[in-house]
Parts: C-alpha cells; sequence; structure tokens
C-alpha cells in the first residue's frame, strides 16, 4: 500500500501516522539535531513483513550519499529521500513524519501558527515544506517561454531557499536550547523517545517557541525582501 493511500485510510493524519513509527532504537545527533538509528513499522496497520527495518542517517553520516542513504542501499521505498521522521522546524519538541517531497516541516500545532501567520502577511514567509510550490512558487508552462515571467520565478526560488535554509538554522538553534533546558549535556548521547519526553513537556502549549521563531527570524533579516 503506498504512504499517500495510507494517509487515506480513515482520514489519517501525519500525527496518526507517526503512531506506527517505531522509534524506540533511534537517537538523536547532537550536531545536525537530525533522528538516527533503527526503525520501523509497528504492527497494527497493515502488514509491514515486506519492508523491513531500516536505518536513518543524520547528515553528519561519513558515508557518500544520494536521497539521504548510503548509494549502497538506496531510497527506500516509497520515499522521496530517505528520512521517516524529524523535528518539527518551529518547536523542536515533537516529531514529524519526512521523507517527501510534500511533507510539512511543522507539527500540527506549530503548523497551524505559520499558516495563520503566513496569512496576516499575504506571503508565504515561513515555508511550510521543502516544494517550492506549498509556498505558491512554480513556473506555469505557459509561461515557460516568456523570459520576464522565468526571472521572477527564479527571484522567488532564491528567495525560498534563503528562507528554507533560515528555517533550518531555526531547527538546530531550538533543539540545542531544548536539549540545554532539559538537562542534557552537550556531546551526551540522546535518546530520541526520551528528548521528545522531556522536550514537549517543557515546550508547553509550543506558543513561547512560536514567538522565539519569529523574532529569531526577523533577526537574521528574514522578511525584509
Amino acid at each position: 500500500m503506498m504512504m499517500a493511500e495510507l494517509r487515506q485510510v480513515g482520514g489519517m493524519t501525519g500525527d496518526d501516522l507517526l503512531k506506527y513509527v517505531d522509534i524506540s532504537a533511534m537517537s538523536l545527533c547532537t550536531r545536525c539535531w537530525i533522528p538516527l538509528g533503527e526503525w520501523h513499522w509497528a504492527p497494527g496497520l497493515i502488514d509491514w513483513s515486506d519492508f523491513p527495518t531500516k536505518e536513518q542517517q543524520c547528515s553528519c553520516a561519513n558515508v557518500e550519499l544520494k536521497y539521504g542513504k548510503s548509494i549502497e542501499e538506496g531510497r527506500w521505498p516509497e520515499f522521496d529521500f530517505n528520512r521517516v521522521v524529524e523535528l518539527c522546524h518551529c518547536c523542536g519538541a515533537d516529531l514529524i513524519l519526512s521523507g517527501h517531497k510534500w511533507s510539512v516541516l511543522f507539527c500540527e500545532t506549530c503548523k497551524g501558527r505559520v499558516s495563520r501567520l503566513n496569512g496576516q502577511l499575504g506571503r508565504s514567509i515561513t515555508p511550510l515544506g521543502r516544494h517550492s510550490l506549498m509556498s505558491g512558487i512554480g513556473l506555469s508552462g505557459l509561461l515557460a517561454d516568456e523570459q520576464e515571467a522565468i526571472a521572477e520565478f527564479l527571484e522567488q526560488a532564491e528567495a525560498f531557499s534563503g528562507r528554507l535554509k533560515n528555517l533550518g538554522l531555526w531547527k538546530d538553534e531550538i533543539a540545542a536550547r531544548n536539549a540545554s533546558k532539559t538537562g542534557f549535556r552537550s556531546g551526551e548521547p540522546l535518546g530520541l523517545a526520551e528528548y521528545l519526553s522531556r522536550a514537549g513537556e517543557a515546550a508547553g502549549d509550543r506558543l513561547g517557541a512560536f514567538r522565539d521563531m519569529c523574532d529569531w527570524r526577523a533577526d537574521s533579516g528574514v522578511g525584509q525582501s
């Protein structure tokens, strides 16, 4: 069954599907703040017997990468790149599904706040995902031969790329803050489940993290152009 089809089972959301990702053997890299380690689909939804245990690498892995994994293994079935989970790019305290070009970069709570802010500003200052179309940036086939349209698209795409990179830097920043606040020491191995438990409790309703993200990104010059 395709991942897209799974989302349609009983109107399942990303949070619903996360319940079926067994992260008990995963940890959190304290350099790039990407979860790593072995994971598998937990029983209870469908038969996952044809999808064996996989190992997620962080971006610090010293291997030749393609699709986020060693070239020898290649891309996981049904994934655009080999990352099943990552941290919310706003609060850094919740886990989100990843691995697809349309994957949203925020937990449901933070996604709602980011969407409302973008709506109030009338433009997508904070990207919801990695694909530019999720921010309304694309080039119609009807305009593909018009130089003015191409130039405008390239300008928008460059700005989008900068905002996306800045958002990734904030994710690293908030994860480091969360780890520090919850008593983890620098360089200490972090069990992913334990980190999420401590960080989630400390983050409360995530509103503080959202405000900090807005302030931090404004100080970084995001939204000035």
